[in-house]
């Protein structure tokens, strides 16, 4: 099954008239042809004077001051749209990143306390991330961290060795969710890994995204692990692993585009802060749409 056109035009639709600006300027460079500059003025929005980036670029909080998550997420943009280390805000994030290293948890915390002091999501609250929190520091944000200080070097060379000793320790018992597994999927596909901790990664993801991936299409409209979440593209580990379940979430999830062109999240905010939730939900819907447009590109489902 693919994608038809008239469904991607109601998905391009949506992107033009109701997504954020930077996804649009986004899906015009990826789609259209169009050139890098607007993207980067679009993300350039999002970055805050100390280099790091903030004000909801992740939508589900929305924390102006910068943080390691939004700023992390920032450079996976940047280096889909092949910007250098040399770019202002390239260099700007990894300055910052540099600057904000957690020796306390051999990582970078995803969020500051100050996250509290504005609407987001149950699962970003302070008290789940850092040390003592109950989310797995060392993966999140940390190997997307690492993936993206390896990728463009002159990072500070006792941070990388170590976050990648904390990233190594962990990996045996450490319970991740999809987002992780895209992470460590993103850092072993990286050039300048560590090779125990490369040996260690190519030994766990595969267990990961099988312990995580739902593969009964069922429950694929609940908050679960779809395949395709773990695989938004055929060089994905899960790909490679779960290829019949990808396949099936492939045809699944083109059915699932909404009247008006738009893939929408299967989360929620569980009832807290509602005005904020519906400002989030909709942010979600124009990402969430680009990156399974991208996806169905990536395997040849676009008609």
């Amino acid at each position: 099954m693919k994608l038809s056109r008239a469904a991607f035009e109601r998905a391009a639709g949506f992107l033009g008239e109701r997504a954020r600006p930077l996804e649009r300027a986004l899906f015009a460079h990826a789609f259209e042809n169009a050139p890098v500059a607007p993207a980067l003025s679009e993300l350039a929005g999002f970055a805050n004077a100390d280099g790091g980036l903030g004000h909801g670029l992740e939508p589900d909080f929305r924390l102006p001051d910068s943080s390691a998550l939004a700023t992390s997420h920032a450079l996976t943009i940047l280096r889909g749209l092949g910007q250098p280390a040399d770019q202002p805000l390239v260099a700007g994030a990894l300055g910052w990143l540099a600057d904000h290293f957690d020796p306390a948890c051999a990582a970078w915390r995803a969020v500051p306390p100050a996250v509290d002091d504005h609407p987001h999501a149950g699962h970003w609250s302070a008290s789940l991330h850092g040390p003592e929190g109950s989310w797995p520091v060392a993966v999140i944000p940390n190997a997307e961290v690492l993936a993206h200080l390896l990728h463009y070097g002159g990072a500070p060379p006792a941070q990388v060795a170590a976050a990648s000793a904390g990233l190594l320790a962990a990996l045996p018992d450490t319970q991740i969710g999809p987002d992780g597994v895209l992470y460590l999927d993103r850092l072993a596909a990286t050039e300048g890994v560590p090779p125990k901790l490369a040996s260690a990664l190519a030994e766990h993801i595969p267990r990961f995204v099988l312990d995580m991936v739902e593969r009964d299409p069922t429950k694929w409209s609940g908050y679960v692990a779809n395949p395709l979440k773990l695989a938004p593209g055929p060089d994905s580990t899960a790909a490679r692993i779960v290829p019949d379940s990808v396949a099936a979430n492939l045809d699944w999830a083109i059915e699932q585009q909404r009247p008006d062109g738009s893939w929408a999240p299967n989360w929620s905010w569980q009832g807290a802060y509602p005005e904020a939730w519906e400002t989030a939900h909709l942010e979600w819907q124009g990402i969430l749409t680009l990156e399974r447009l991208e996806s169905l590109r990536a395997y040849g489902r676009l008609a």
